[in-house]
Order: structure tokens, then C-alpha cells, then sequence
């Protein structure tokens, strides 16, 4: 979803709207193009992929995870714990993560539904997400039952 980050960013930019946003990925496999574009945008700070970086989720006003598809969106469930909203792309599992509008916001895949003023104006408060793990089940998968 880099593609759709820079996309973003530059919605945000054009209505002069102020962030800082941290890219934590490697941009090895990215488009030279979508690469250059980052680097054209000041607000980006890339930083390594590493479980470190999850100390920054606390101190962010959204997670933003533009993935074309997820399983499970592990990143939205640990900022969504530590009550930090959640800007997702509409994959199926998305509407199991997030209810739109309440803890985050879903956006379409081509972004024609983004809303920059409601993103910057009215943060949801992210109090709650429901936690769908299965306990039993796990463990009847690790002892060999499932």
C-alpha cells in the first residue's frame, strides 16, 4: 500500500494540513518512482521495520496500514490496545478490526472516499477493540487437536 501512503500524504499537503508521519518499512522493493516521491516529502521519517518500533504507536494520532489485503492486521490490534485509532483500506478483514468512524477509519482502496478534514477534526477515540482470540482453540492447535 506505499502507493497509497504517498497518495495520502500528498491529500493531507494539499490542504495544508500538518504531520509528521513514520514510515516504518524498507523501501527496497518499492517503485522507483514512489521512492523518489517520498523522498520529496519532508513530513516522511523512515525508519527500519523492527518490533523497536512499536514503543512509537503511543505517541501517534493514528496507525495507518494501506495493505490491498491482511489476515490479520496485527499493527491495528496493538494500536488499537493502546488506544490509538486506526486508518485501514477496505480488505475484507478490515470490517472485523474496525468500526468505522468509532476506534478508526476505513478507506476505499483508491482512496475516493478520503476525508482529510474528518482524519484531522475528529479522531475517534479508539477506547475499545474487541479482542477475537480464541484461547481454547489456540491451544488445541499447539497441543495437536486441530
Amino acid at each position: 500500500g506505499i502507493e497509497r501512503i504517498v497518495k495520502m500524504a500528498e491529500a493531507f499537503k494539499a490542504q495544508n494540513k500538518h504531520f509528521i508521519w513514520y514510515l516504518c518499512c524498507s523501501l527496497e522493493q518499492a517503485p522507483r518512482d514512489i521512492v523518489s516521491k517520498i523522498k520529496n516529502i519532508p513530513e516522511f521519517i523512515i525508519l527500519k521495520p523492527g518490533p523497536e518500533q512499536k514503543a512509537l504507536i503511543n505517541h501517534c494520532d493514528y496507525l495507518v496500514q494501506l495493505s490491498d489485503t491482511e489476515s490479520f492486521c496485527y499493527s491495528a490490534y496493538e494500536a488499537l490496545q493502546r488506544q490509538v485509532p486506526v486508518i485501514l483500506t477496505d480488505f475484507p478483514e478490515a470490517k472485523n478490526i474496525i468500526d468505522d468512524g468509532e476506534n478508526g477509519y476505513i478507506v476505499k482502496m483508491d482512496l475516493s472516499d478520503l476525508d482529510v478534514d474528518k482524519i484531522f477534526n475528529k479522531v475517534p477515540k479508539a477506547d475499545y477493540y474487541i479482542d477475537r482470540c480464541d484461547k481454547d482453540k489456540w491451544i488445541k492447535v499447539f497441543n495437536g487437536e486441530l
